[in-house]
Protein backbone atom coordinates (compact mmCIF):
# COMPACT_ATOMS: atom_id res chain seq x y z
CA UNK A 1 0.00 0.00 0.00
CA UNK A 2 1.64 3.28 -1.27
CA UNK A 3 2.44 5.46 2.03
CA UNK A 4 0.69 8.93 0.67
CA UNK A 5 -2.87 9.38 -0.60
CA UNK A 6 -3.42 10.13 -4.12
CA UNK A 7 -1.95 7.05 -5.12
CA UNK A 8 -4.89 4.38 -5.05
CA UNK A 9 -4.54 3.48 -8.67
CA UNK A 10 -1.14 2.47 -8.01
CA UNK A 11 -2.77 -1.23 -7.31
CA UNK A 12 -3.72 -1.84 -10.91
CA UNK A 13 -3.16 1.10 -13.44
CA UNK A 14 0.31 2.18 -12.65
CA UNK A 15 3.18 0.63 -15.51
CA UNK A 16 6.89 0.96 -14.92
CA UNK A 17 9.53 -0.49 -17.19
CA UNK A 18 12.88 1.73 -17.28
CA UNK A 19 16.74 0.63 -16.82
CA UNK A 20 18.90 3.99 -16.51
CA UNK A 21 21.87 4.55 -18.99
CA UNK A 22 24.05 7.12 -19.37
CA UNK A 23 23.40 7.19 -23.27
CA UNK A 24 20.13 9.25 -24.05
CA UNK A 25 16.87 7.27 -23.84
CA UNK A 26 13.32 8.18 -24.48
CA UNK A 27 11.46 7.83 -21.72
CA UNK A 28 7.12 7.73 -22.55
CA UNK A 29 4.92 9.15 -19.66
CA UNK A 30 1.58 8.53 -19.65
CA UNK A 31 -1.09 10.33 -16.53
CA UNK A 32 -4.88 9.41 -16.85
CA UNK A 33 -6.98 11.83 -14.95
CA UNK A 34 -11.02 11.94 -14.33
CA UNK A 35 -10.16 15.76 -14.87
CA UNK A 36 -9.14 17.81 -17.89
CA UNK A 37 -4.99 17.41 -18.98
CA UNK A 38 -2.84 19.09 -18.58
CA UNK A 39 -3.10 22.11 -15.98
CA UNK A 40 -1.39 24.50 -14.07
CA UNK A 41 -0.59 21.01 -11.53
CA UNK A 42 0.84 18.81 -14.50
CA UNK A 43 2.79 21.95 -16.14
CA UNK A 44 4.30 22.81 -12.17
CA UNK A 45 5.58 18.89 -12.11
CA UNK A 46 6.76 18.27 -15.22
CA UNK A 47 9.17 21.79 -14.66
CA UNK A 48 10.51 20.72 -11.47
CA UNK A 49 11.31 17.51 -12.87
CA UNK A 50 13.56 19.06 -15.50
CA UNK A 51 15.01 21.82 -13.48
CA UNK A 52 15.87 19.47 -10.71
CA UNK A 53 17.42 16.95 -13.39
CA UNK A 54 19.63 19.83 -14.63
CA UNK A 55 20.90 20.92 -10.98
CA UNK A 56 21.65 17.09 -10.07
CA UNK A 57 18.40 15.84 -8.65
CA UNK A 58 18.84 12.28 -11.40
CA UNK A 59 22.38 11.43 -10.52
CA UNK A 60 21.59 9.06 -7.50
CA UNK A 61 24.48 7.00 -6.33
CA UNK A 62 25.59 5.49 -9.80
CA UNK A 63 25.34 8.98 -12.05
CA UNK A 64 27.68 11.88 -11.93
CA UNK A 65 25.62 15.14 -11.08
CA UNK A 66 26.41 17.16 -14.11
CA UNK A 67 25.47 14.47 -16.68
CA UNK A 68 21.78 14.65 -15.92
CA UNK A 69 19.08 15.12 -18.74
CA UNK A 70 15.77 15.76 -19.04
CA UNK A 71 14.24 17.38 -21.73
CA UNK A 72 10.83 17.11 -22.47
CA UNK A 73 10.22 16.72 -26.41
CA UNK A 74 6.61 16.22 -26.98
CA UNK A 75 3.19 16.70 -25.18
CA UNK A 76 0.05 15.70 -26.62
CA UNK A 77 -3.56 14.99 -24.57
CA UNK A 78 -6.73 13.68 -25.08
CA UNK A 79 -8.47 15.22 -22.58
CA UNK A 80 -8.00 13.34 -20.04
CA UNK A 81 -5.06 11.48 -20.90
CA UNK A 82 -1.92 13.42 -21.07
CA UNK A 83 1.77 11.99 -22.54
CA UNK A 84 5.24 13.45 -22.64
CA UNK A 85 8.37 12.09 -24.58
CA UNK A 86 11.42 12.85 -22.80
CA UNK A 87 15.00 12.29 -23.52
CA UNK A 88 16.50 11.41 -20.75
CA UNK A 89 19.88 10.54 -19.90
CA UNK A 90 22.28 9.86 -16.42
CA UNK A 91 18.79 9.52 -14.52
CA UNK A 92 18.49 7.13 -11.89
CA UNK A 93 15.64 5.26 -11.57
CA UNK A 94 14.00 6.54 -8.26
CA UNK A 95 13.56 9.65 -9.90
CA UNK A 96 10.40 8.26 -10.97
CA UNK A 97 9.23 8.08 -7.54
CA UNK A 98 9.64 11.30 -7.50
CA UNK A 99 7.58 11.72 -10.77
CA UNK A 100 4.65 9.68 -9.85
CA UNK A 101 4.08 11.24 -6.48
CA UNK A 102 4.49 14.77 -7.66
CA UNK A 103 2.14 13.67 -10.44
CA UNK A 104 -0.45 11.97 -8.74
CA UNK A 105 -2.96 14.86 -7.88
CA UNK A 106 -2.81 16.01 -12.03
CA UNK A 107 -6.24 16.94 -12.34
CA UNK A 108 -6.04 19.05 -9.66
CA UNK A 109 -8.17 19.99 -6.63
CA UNK A 110 -11.29 17.66 -6.06
CA UNK A 111 -10.08 14.73 -9.05
CA UNK A 112 -8.24 11.74 -8.95
CA UNK A 113 -5.43 10.68 -11.34
CA UNK A 114 -7.07 7.09 -12.46
CA UNK A 115 -3.49 5.72 -14.04
CA UNK A 116 0.57 6.47 -14.94
CA UNK A 117 2.68 4.86 -17.06
CA UNK A 118 6.23 4.86 -17.42
CA UNK A 119 8.54 3.29 -20.15
CA UNK A 120 12.02 3.95 -21.38
CA UNK A 121 13.48 2.57 -24.26
CA UNK A 122 15.72 -0.11 -22.23
CA UNK A 123 13.51 -2.81 -20.67
CA UNK A 124 14.93 -3.24 -16.95
CA UNK A 125 17.15 -6.03 -16.19
CA UNK A 126 16.67 -6.67 -12.26
CA UNK A 127 19.77 -4.81 -12.14
CA UNK A 128 19.77 -1.33 -9.51
CA UNK A 129 20.12 0.71 -12.35
CA UNK A 130 16.50 -0.44 -13.06
CA UNK A 131 13.07 -0.60 -12.11
CA UNK A 132 9.45 -2.74 -13.22
CA UNK A 133 6.08 -1.88 -11.73
CA UNK A 134 6.28 -4.72 -8.81
CA UNK A 135 9.59 -2.86 -7.67
CA UNK A 136 8.32 0.67 -7.80
CA UNK A 137 5.34 -0.11 -6.23
CA UNK A 138 7.54 -2.01 -3.24
CA UNK A 139 9.35 1.69 -3.06
CA UNK A 140 6.19 3.47 -3.04
CA UNK A 141 5.80 1.61 0.54
CA UNK A 142 9.25 2.70 2.10
CA UNK A 143 11.48 5.34 1.77
CA UNK A 144 13.21 4.88 -1.10
CA UNK A 145 14.67 7.69 -2.91
CA UNK A 146 17.86 8.71 -4.83
CA UNK A 147 21.17 7.66 -3.42
CA UNK A 148 24.14 10.17 -2.92
CA UNK A 149 26.77 10.87 -5.82
CA UNK A 150 29.87 8.84 -4.65
CA UNK A 151 32.43 12.15 -5.08
CA UNK A 152 30.34 15.09 -4.29
CA UNK A 153 34.24 16.80 -4.43
CA UNK A 154 34.34 19.17 -1.45
CA UNK A 155 34.38 18.33 2.64
CA UNK A 156 31.52 18.07 4.18
CA UNK A 157 30.50 18.12 8.18
CA UNK A 158 27.27 17.07 9.77
CA UNK A 159 25.24 17.29 12.60
CA UNK A 160 21.53 16.82 14.11
CA UNK A 161 19.02 19.57 14.07
CA UNK A 162 16.06 19.97 15.33
CA UNK A 163 15.60 22.30 11.79
CA UNK A 164 17.47 21.71 8.85
CA UNK A 165 20.17 24.14 7.94
CA UNK A 166 22.74 24.47 5.32
CA UNK A 167 26.34 26.07 4.60
CA UNK A 168 28.73 26.32 1.98
CA UNK A 169 31.79 28.04 1.51
CA UNK A 170 32.56 29.45 -1.38
CA UNK A 171 35.52 31.86 -2.39
CA UNK A 172 34.37 35.57 -3.69
CA UNK A 173 30.60 34.25 -2.93
CA UNK A 174 28.44 37.40 -5.38
CA UNK A 175 25.08 38.50 -5.85
CA UNK A 176 24.92 35.71 -8.72
CA UNK A 177 26.17 32.95 -7.13
CA UNK A 178 24.39 34.14 -4.54
CA UNK A 179 21.29 33.76 -6.41
CA UNK A 180 22.24 30.33 -7.56
CA UNK A 181 22.87 28.60 -3.94
CA UNK A 182 19.46 30.45 -3.29
CA UNK A 183 17.41 28.54 -6.17
CA UNK A 184 18.96 25.27 -4.60
CA UNK A 185 17.76 26.02 -1.21
CA UNK A 186 14.04 26.53 -2.34
CA UNK A 187 14.19 24.04 -5.71
CA UNK A 188 15.48 20.99 -2.27
CA UNK A 189 12.57 21.80 -0.18
CA UNK A 190 10.56 21.22 -3.66
CA UNK A 191 12.45 18.13 -4.61
CA UNK A 192 11.46 16.49 -1.39
CA UNK A 193 8.66 17.50 -0.43
CA UNK A 194 6.72 14.11 -1.24
CA UNK A 195 9.39 12.30 0.93
CA UNK A 196 8.16 10.85 4.38
CA UNK A 197 9.29 10.76 7.43
CA UNK A 198 12.13 8.93 9.33
CA UNK A 199 9.39 7.15 10.90
CA UNK A 200 8.32 5.82 6.93
CA UNK A 201 4.93 8.51 7.74
CA UNK A 202 3.74 11.05 5.31
CA UNK A 203 4.73 14.82 6.17
CA UNK A 204 1.80 16.96 6.27
CA UNK A 205 2.38 20.71 5.53
CA UNK A 206 1.11 22.95 8.21
CA UNK A 207 -1.36 24.81 6.00
CA UNK A 208 -1.64 27.64 8.53
CA UNK A 209 2.00 28.36 8.33
CA UNK A 210 3.54 27.39 4.82
CA UNK A 211 6.55 30.25 5.38
CA UNK A 212 7.60 27.60 7.89
CA UNK A 213 8.57 25.37 4.62
CA UNK A 214 10.72 27.94 3.35
CA UNK A 215 13.89 29.07 3.45
CA UNK A 216 15.44 31.63 5.32
CA UNK A 217 18.93 32.66 3.56
CA UNK A 218 21.46 34.78 3.78
CA UNK A 219 25.07 35.36 2.74
CA UNK A 220 28.72 37.30 3.34
CA UNK A 221 31.44 37.65 0.97
CA UNK A 222 32.50 33.48 1.41
CA UNK A 223 29.71 31.64 3.21
CA UNK A 224 25.69 31.17 2.32
CA UNK A 225 23.62 30.10 4.80
CA UNK A 226 19.99 28.56 4.00
CA UNK A 227 17.94 27.46 7.21
CA UNK A 228 14.12 25.70 7.16
CA UNK A 229 11.88 26.18 10.56
CA UNK A 230 10.08 23.00 10.13
CA UNK A 231 11.71 19.95 7.97
CA UNK A 232 10.53 16.65 9.35
CA UNK A 233 11.25 15.04 5.66
CA UNK A 234 13.88 11.45 6.17
CA UNK A 235 16.99 12.94 7.01
CA UNK A 236 19.18 10.35 5.12
CA UNK A 237 17.39 10.72 1.61
CA UNK A 238 16.85 14.45 2.38
CA UNK A 239 20.63 14.65 3.00
CA UNK A 240 21.45 12.98 -0.70
CA UNK A 241 19.58 15.22 -2.53
CA UNK A 242 20.59 18.23 -1.17
CA UNK A 243 24.59 16.85 -1.58
CA UNK A 244 23.77 15.94 -5.23
CA UNK A 245 22.17 19.27 -5.92
CA UNK A 246 25.46 20.92 -4.48
CA UNK A 247 27.61 18.70 -6.56
CA UNK A 248 26.38 19.72 -9.25
CA UNK A 249 27.12 23.42 -8.54
CA UNK A 250 30.03 22.81 -7.44
CA UNK A 251 31.49 20.98 -10.85
CA UNK A 252 29.50 23.47 -13.05
CA UNK A 253 29.23 27.02 -11.05
CA UNK A 254 31.28 27.78 -8.29
CA UNK A 255 33.97 25.26 -6.34
CA UNK A 256 32.59 24.68 -3.19
CA UNK A 257 35.34 25.04 -0.30
CA UNK A 258 33.48 23.40 2.71
CA UNK A 259 29.94 22.14 3.20
CA UNK A 260 27.87 21.95 6.49
CA UNK A 261 24.58 19.90 7.25
CA UNK A 262 22.16 19.59 9.61
CA UNK A 263 19.30 17.92 10.02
Amino acid sequence: MPLLDGLEFAASNLFVGYRAAVEPQMLEIVVRSDSELPNPVTDAALAMLQRGVAEGAGAGAPFDPKAGVFEPLSQTSTGRELRWTVRVASVCPELLRIAIEKLRFAGGPGSATTGMSFMGQLPPDRTPASVDTYEMLRWLDGPRYPGITSNPGFPITTAESAAACWMVSVGGLNAALAAALEEIAFDWRSLVAEYVSDENTPVRIDAEHPHLQLPHSGWSKVEFRARYESFRHAAQPSYAMLINLLARFHATVAPIDACEVRL
